[in-house]
């Protein structure tokens, strides 16, 4: 009878540590982007939106707004610094239409 005892108040003082300490562990984490990378093919600033040439030459569409954050080989920058031909990394979410919606759109070689 005791150990039964025992048994059942260890397995409820170690299901209460792991229930305190599971979100604990996941509060620090960095939010996952997606990412998409290749070279600049146009830019629309009209509706914000960006062409890629990807590794496979399919084009992809970036959509950037207000909350982007653009660098230059991780530099602060702004959007003139994406031009055609050069090479970006975006990262973001995205839409259900497979276009993605940047947070950080960042510049890495210069033409």
């Amino acid at each position: 009878m005791r150990s039964k005892r025992t048994f059942l108040v260890t397995a409820l003082v170690f299901a209460i540590t792991l229930a305190v300490a599971l979100p604990v562990a996941t509060a620090g984490d960095e939010p996952k982007f997606d990412r998409l990378d290749g070279w600049v093919e146009m830019i629309d600033t009209d509706l914000k939106k960006i062409s890629l040439r990807t590794g496979n030459d399919v084009p992809r569409y970036v959509f950037f707004g207000g909350k982007t954050a653009y660098t230059y080989r991780n530099e602060p920058a702004a959007i003139a610094e994406v031009q055609v031909g050069r090479r970006v990394i975006c990262l973001g979410t995205f839409d259900i239409k497979g276009r993605l919606q940047a947070e950080r759109i960042d510049v890495r070689v210069k033409d």
